[in-house]
Order: structure tokens, then C-alpha cells, then sequence
């Protein structure tokens, strides 16, 4: 589903059950946090799990900032896919753990030592 007009596609940082006040919650492209609402039609029936992206369309803007900006229409379940449309972002890369030094102190997959490497 391509983006509308005022669409843009957010990154999901934190979902929580109905909160007592609204926080910013979602990021931009351009590393803005913004609040926004889920759309009627996903409330009760879908979790945005952290991290996860999501469709937002935008309202007319405002000028009280701490309302939310605009609501979730869709949910990006597939990922791969949707990296793959032109209209994704550039400031969303796919996350790549940092590679790390200690690969080769790790004991992961390596068998216990015998009794004979003991006694050496």
C-alpha cells in the first residue's frame, strides 16, 4: 500500500496498554518523536510490538504539541517487502548488530573440554 499524501512511515519505540497521558512514542525519518493514535479499525484487534514500522497519516498541523500528530493506518508485518518500495526511507537502514572482538573467547557451539585436556 503505498503512502498517501501525508503519510510518512514511523518506527513503533514503545506500545503500552491505554497510558494515563500521552508521550511521544514514534520516531520519524528525520529522529523526531511524535505521539499518534491507532486507528480505530486496529484497536482491540492488533499489537505494534516495539520496534516494528508503521503507516502514519498526519493531521491538518496543530499548534498544541503534546496531542498526538496523527494516527496509524498500517502496520509494515513484512518488512522485507516493504524495505524494498521506493518510498522507504533512507534514515531507516536495516539494523546490523556491531560486530565484536570477542567472537573468539565465546564458547557458543564448542564442546566442553575432555578429562585428558585437563590434566595437561
Amino acid at each position: 500500500m503505498p503512502p498517501r499524501s501525508r503519510a510518512q512511515i514511523t518506527r513503533a519505540l514503545d506500545s503500552l496498554d491505554p497510558p494515563d497521558s500521552l508521550e511521544a512514542t514514534q520516531t520519524l525519518p528525520n529522529k523526531s518523536l511524535v505521539t499518534v493514535e491507532l486507528d480505530d479499525r486496529f484497536r482491540q484487534t492488533v499489537w505494534v510490538e516495539r520496534g516494528n514500522y508503521v503507516l502514519l497519516e498526519r493531521y491538518p498541523p496543530k499548534e498544541v504539541e503534546d496531542e498526538a500528530v496523527g494516527k496509524i493506518i498500517n502496520i509494515a508485518k513484512d518488512e522485507k517487502a516493504w524495505r524494498k518500495m521506493p518510498y522507504w526511507p533512507k534514515e531507516f537502514p536495516k539494523f546490523q548488530y556491531p560486530e565484536s572482538d570477542e567472537e573468539d573467547e565465546s564458547n557458543a557451539g564448542k564442546m566442553p573440554p575432555s578429562d585428558s585436556e585437563d590434566d595437561a
